[in-house]
């Protein structure tokens, strides 16, 4: 993508959004000129080879509109889903396409896609999270208060749990015997 595409999102009922993208004029030259390659590879026209037919020919032999509904179809969905990434659109399926073939090579085009996407998910409300018909309303005040406060706290020290995927001490060495002792990576390994 050469240019920089802008988008328009419409929302719509039922988890639908309408995308209409504005594409610059340098992707649809590219596109066009992407096509009218592909299809003189796979044209064969008197007179020349295949892959070799100038453009001004296989315009006048297939015509401009065959040539501007390849670049469409075959760049459609890449410009799609580009816009719906840079609008932040989460689609869950197909696009439906709206448009018109563009009218030259060397002007902005604009096209829409009507598609589902991705359920918005409700939030509860935060506000009423921590009043008393919330999270306070949940837990049960019978217990002590340390065994509520257990829950929050971090053990005094996570080390011992740790330790086991360790092969040597973690306190430092204090015989020089063992100060040469070079930690391994690998329990089996020396």
């Amino acid at each position: 993508m050469n240019g920089w595409m802008s988008a328009q999102v419409e929302e719509l009922p039922d988890n639908k959004v309408r995308l209409t993208v504005d594409v610059p004029k340098a992707d649809v030259h590219h596109a066009v000129e992407h096509a009218a390659s592909d299809l003189a590879e796979s044209v064969k026209i008197p007179g020349f080879r295949k892959g070799k037919v100038p453009h001004q020919v296989l315009v006048q032999k297939i015509g401009r509109d065959r040539i501007a509904t390849e670049a469409v179809e075959s760049h459609i969905g890449g410009w799609f889903w580009n816009a719906a990434a840079r609008s932040r659109l989460r689609p869950v399926a197909q696009p439906e396409y709206d448009f018109q073939l563009p009218e030259s090579d060397d002007a902005d085009w604009q096209f829409t896609a009507t598609v589902r996407v991705q359920e918005k998910p409700e939030l509860p409300d935060w506000k009423k999270a921590a009043t008393s018909e919330g999270l306070l309303a949940r837990i049960d005040w019978s217990l002590p208060l340390s065994v509520m406060l257990s829950w929050f706290t971090v053990p005094e020290n996570p080390m011992p749990r740790l330790s086991r995927f360790f092969t040597m001490p973690l306190t430092p060495a204090r015989e020089p015997n063992t100060a040469e002792r070079r930690f391994s990576p690998h329990p089996c390994t020396s």
